[in-house]
């Protein structure tokens, strides 16, 4: 991504945030409080788009690139940015429309969510893109974007997607946008199904009830990126 310079001021929140508790029933999965750390059990930081930490005394607000994009997605978002929250990340669901070019970073400190026809490539149909960008000072997170495909069912389209990819996948994009890059596979894998969220390319709770939230493999990695901020 490339690399940014310039501020720009925080869009007016409006939440609309739903709690919405994890109901996890494994032990959280381990971070470090001591050293910067970049991958573990199930979490990966995305080192390779220059992230290295999110800074915890920042605010960060979720904007949408068009009413449409705001009505399918940002239902999806509530679980998780719950879960977030009690993180102690600064993060908050708001109404605002922002229009942004595909390939542009976002504000600083915003995360634009919005749908796009085939935004991996005119070859790649039905996948979704989550970026982050880089503090060039700190190599704290920046801002992000998440691009969904347009072609999903749920978005209107033909492409058929299931209940679980759906609702798991919006989450995943937004992941990426925010630091974590794809998950190492975990070993063994759990009888029940979940996964991390962030694996590629359907992870996730596999309870109905559950799509949407984060793992704590998940809640690891971002309490990493967190933990990983030099003041």
């Amino acid at each position: 991504m490339k690399k940014i310079t310039i501020a720009a001021a925080l869009l007016a929140v409006a939440t609309t945030v739903v709690i919405a508790n994890a109901d996890d029933a494994r032990s959280t999965e381990s971070y470090s409080t001591v050293d910067d750390v970049y991958s573990g059990t199930g979490w990966k930081i995305f080192t390779s788009e220059k992230v290295l930490s999110i800074d915890p005394s920042q605010t960060y607000v979720v904007t949408y690139a068009s009413t449409s994009a705001r009505s399918k997605l940002q239902p999806m978002l509530e679980k998780s940015i719950t879960q977030l929250q009690a993180l102690g990340i600064k993060i908050y669901n708001t109404t605002q429309i922002e229009t942004i070019a595909t390939t542009s970073c976002a504000p600083k400190n915003h995360i634009v969510m919005g749908t796009k026809y085939r935004p991996a490539g005119s070859t790649k149909g039905g996948v979704s893109i989550g970026d982050p960008c880089y503090n060039t000072t700190n190599m704290s997170m920046w801002s992000g974007k998440v691009w969904m495909d347009s072609e999903y069912k749920q978005l209107g389209g033909t492409w058929s997607l299931s209940d679980k990819a759906w609702k798991n996948g919006v989450v995943h994009e937004f992941g990426h946008a925010l630091g974590l890059d794809h998950a190492p596979a975990v070993s063994p894998k759990p009888t029940n199904g979940d996964t991390p969220i962030m694996t590629a390319p359907n992870g996730g709770f596999n309870t109905t009830s559950k799509y949407g939230q984060l793992t704590s493999w998940d809640i690891a990695g971002f309490k990493q990126l967190k933990e990983n901020f030099d003041v």
